[in-house]
């Protein structure tokens, strides 16, 4: 788990600038793992992946000096993708009612192909208004087209993107009630 971890990590740090940051270790919130590594701070969750016998994962970056996040989800189907790709994907959620949120439109996303054949998937850096639609979504869904790449339950995210944000505003040094950060 923490291989592949280490590999989501390497794959999502393409966002903003890099600088030290305070040493914070990894949390396990509702299935979870909160951790930190430079600017950043990530939230990964780890599934099965459907027909097949692999874990794949699902992530999310956030830096709160760069109010930016990166979304980022591997997928071992989808054999057709070379590495350093750069792909369309439309991203949407699912709401607790059920209802289908396509907000988000398409985002670009570049490929890394890891030594096991994983294809993960990483988002162009997004506004921090997605750590909302990752708290309150029921799912999350990709696609191409019409055809869905991936798509991950989002269980236990509220909690995650609290923690998420929390540790994202320790690791900047930043105060999280300071107006201005609003």
């Amino acid at each position: 788990m923490k291989a592949l971890a280490a590999i989501i990590c390497a794959g999502l740090m393409v966002v903003g600038p890099v600088g030290s940051a305070l040493a914070r270790e990894a949390v396990q919130v509702d299935g979870w793992e909160v951790s930190a590594e430079e600017n950043f701070c990530f939230a990964t969750r780890l599934y099965d992946e459907y027909q097949t016998d692999q874990i794949v994962s699902l992530a999310i970056s956030y830096n709160a000096k760069a109010k930016r996040s990166v979304v980022s989800f591997s997928n071992t189907k989808t054999t057709s993708v070379t590495h350093e790709q750069e792909l369309p994907l439309k991203i949407f959620f699912m709401n607790p009612d059920g209802d289908l949120d396509e907000g988000w439109g398409t985002a670009q996303f570049s490929v890394h192909v890891s030594e096991s054949g994983h294809r993960f998937f990483n988002s162009e850096p997004l506004e921090k208004q997605l750590l909302d639609d990752f708290s309150k979504g029921k799912l999350v869904a990709f696609f191409t087209g019409s055809l869905v790449v991936s798509s991950f339950a989002l269980d236990g995210s509220a909690k995650a993107m609290a923690e998420l944000r929390k540790c994202a505003f320790e690791v900047a040094g930043m105060n999280p009630l300071d107006p201005f950060l609003r």
